[in-house]
């Protein structure tokens, strides 16, 4: 979430010449519907007066990346590109929540994408970094607003580790010089608005009842 506000930071200035879009300019675009309903979504959610929203925002991330990270550890293609030995696994942080405010999880849902090649893989790392780059705007509104205080019980273990840096500009430019012709950058976009379904079930498959029988919100 909040991509479209690095796009400029992490794309690069433009000259005025027509060129090939990077694959992330391409996925973006590819995915900028899907990203808007996320972002519609969760709006306001740093503004409600109790964490209910929040919650679910920790459920769905959890249950997304409990299906996607899997398919990317160990994936020979996708750790021989730079700055992917860097990148910020975020499935400890997102438990230590859901463990911590007492969240049951939502049922993982199997990826539907298969096999999951070097362009596969490019797509849900776009997926999971853009969701790690928006929950580094959250986190500096959670800090803004004082919610830790605000909302007692809280934990936030998730946005505090994505807030960390992890390459993913080099990254980006890395699948891009390697995912060239049209039909791997489709797989690619394909994969990439597969993972985006995955938050979406996740969003509808949560419950907003805790494992200790506390509705949350």
């Amino acid at each position: 979430m909040t991509d479209a506000a690095l796009s400029i930071h992490l794309d690069g200035p433009s000259d005025g010449r027509l060129s090939t879009p990077s694959l992330r300019q391409l996925l973006r675009s590819g995915t900028t519907d899907r990203h808007a309903a996320l972002d519609r979504f969760f709006e306001g959610m740093t503004a409600a007066s109790d964490p209910g929203l929040y919650q679910r925002f920790i459920a769905m991330n959890q249950a997304a990346h409990s299906a996607l990270e899997p398919l990317l550890d160990g994936h020979a293609g996708l750790n021989a590109t730079i700055g992917s030995n860097s990148r910020t696994i975020l499935l400890r942080a997102l438990a230590s929540d859901m463990r911590q405010m007492g969240l049951r999880p939502v049922a993982t849902i199997p990826f539907p994408v298969h096999p999951v090649g070097l362009p596969e893989a490019a797509g849900i790392t776009y997926v999971l970094d853009g969701s790690r780059l928006g929950a580094r705007f959250i986190h500096r509104d959670f800090l803004a607003r004082g919610l830790a205080t605000q909302w007692p019980g809280i934990s936030t273990a998730y946005l505090e580790a994505a807030a960390l840096a992890d390459g993913f500009r080099d990254r980006m430019i890395d699948l891009s010089a390697a995912i060239r012709g049209a039909p791997q950058r489709a797989r690619a976009l394909a994969a990439a608005n597969a993972a985006f379904a995955l938050f979406e079930a996740a969003i509808a498959g949560f419950s907003p009842t805790s494992e200790k029988g506390i509705a949350p919100s």
